[in-house]
């Protein structure tokens, strides 16, 4: 029975904590606002700990196939992804996490304020030369990553774009496995 009802408070302590860090919900009032301090101060994150704000800027990884740009990153619906068979598209994000600041570093960006294409085919500069330094590393060799950001809501119903490219860089990747 002691077990039991131990299970059952281990299992209400998130459910409560979630609760409360939601503001204005069906189960707050006024009178709960102590218990609500209480919890904030064990959980002072709340869900931002969990989540990635939806506004923040997202890269695509573009590499070069038979003379034409192919997409790299965000192919989780790819037939070699299918049921995880494949997990080499999970790692491309950790790639691109140590490839970004490199760039960042060099002041590699271009201006692109257009969808993707244009920025793919207007590549005036001659490539950064950055490492990868992950082993087994599959982004390798000339790319281009593009920074996307989300439209923001209240431009919605003037453009039907939902994303818009603002920079790019070209690139040389060079990766660990190669030296």
């Amino acid at each position: 029975m002691l077990k039991g009802l131990s299970y059952i408070v281990a299992a209400l302590i998130p459910i409560s904590a979630t609760v409360v860090q939601v503001d204005g919900n069906l189960f707050s009032d006024q009178k709960s606002e102590a218990s609500q301090l209480n919890i904030r101060m064990a959980y002072p994150q709340g869900w931002n700990f969990f989540t990635k704000p939806p506004t923040d800027a997202f890269y695509m990884a573009y590499t070069k196939k038979d003379s034409e740009w192919s997409l790299r990153t965000n192919e989780s619906s790819s037939l070699e992804s299918l049921l995880g068979i494949s997990r080499n598209v999970r790692s491309r994000g950790l790639e691109v996490g140590h490839l970004i600041p490199q760039i960042e570093v060099s002041n590699g960006w271009s201006k692109c304020n257009d969808t993707t294409l244009p920025c793919l085919n207007e590549l005036d500069q001659k490539p950064l030369s950055i490492v990868n330094p992950v082993d087994g590393a599959d982004l390798c060799g000339e790319a281009v990553f593009v920074e996307r950001n989300v439209t923001p809501r209240s431009y919605r119903s003037i453009t039907q774009e939902r994303y818009h490219s603002t920079r790019s860089a070209h690139v040389t990747i060079k990766c660990e496995s190669d030296q």
